[in-house]
């Protein structure tokens, strides 16, 4: 949908990007301001970065469903296991990560 109006604004203003912008930036004012004081990091990385490790994974078959599950586990530095689930391991992963880092910045082990 943005695309289409991007893209709409594109070609109604007889291709101007100048007028493109002066349409889209007031939009994306607010999103562009939080990413440059508050960049999204990855939470994979932020979690090793910050002394986690990782501790074990594995796959669990639902044969009812006829689907396949992947479990992450992680430790944080202060030796908290943390589980993160999903439909693949990188999926797995990175929620067991960001929920520790999420789980770490609610007891204000670290500060965003």
């Amino acid at each position: 949908v943005f695309e289409a109006l991007v893209g709409a604004i594109f070609l109604d203003s007889e291709k101007c990007l100048k007028t493109v912008w002066n349409v889209i930036e007031p939009l994306l004012r607010q999103y562009i301001d939080r990413s440059i004081t508050n960049p999204n990091s990855n939470p994979v990385r932020e979690f090793f970065e910050k002394g986690g490790k990782f501790i074990s994974e594995s796959t669990e078959t639902d044969t009812e469903k006829d689907t396949i599950k992947s479990i992450f586990i992680v430790q944080t530095a202060n030796g908290c296991l943390i589980e993160g689930s999903g439909t693949s391991k990188k999926m797995a992963k990175y929620d067991a990560c960001r929920k520790a880092i999420k789980l770490l910045m609610r007891y204000n082990v670290i500060t965003d």
